[in-house]
């Protein structure tokens, strides 16, 4: 397989992950940050536009697929076990925070 062939979906998990802080942003507070999310839109734009995007298609969908997963037990589990993880650290790498998120959906409830 060629880094071609699944490229969209590496683009669309990329934007996935690049919107879903604001919109758990949003699910905390109840209001959109537009000016913290300001900087992730160019983000998410720019990769839209690598697939080939000058409308905010992929953009808009990764932002509804966010806000649909960021009320399910499986995305609280991931998200408290994270928070606690920051709790005792400040920085994280992205591979350390995926594994204790990943482990979390492995605990008895």
């Amino acid at each position: 397989m060629s880094w071609r062939d699944d490229y969209p979906e590496r683009m669309n998990e990329r934007i996935f992950a690049t919107v879903i802080g604001a919109v758990a942003e949003e699910y905390a507070t109840g209001e959109w940050n537009e000016t913290g999310y300001s900087r992730d839109e160019k983000v998410v734009s720019d990769y839209a536009y690598r697939l080939g995007y000058t409308e905010g298609e992929p953009v808009a969908k990764q932002l509804e697929a966010a806000k649909e997963w960021i009320g399910t037990p499986a995305a609280q589990a991931r998200i408290k076990a994270l928070a606690a993880a920051l709790m005792e650290t400040t920085v994280i790498s992205g591979e350390i925070a995926t594994r204790i998120m990943d482990e979390a959906l492995l605990l008895p409830d």
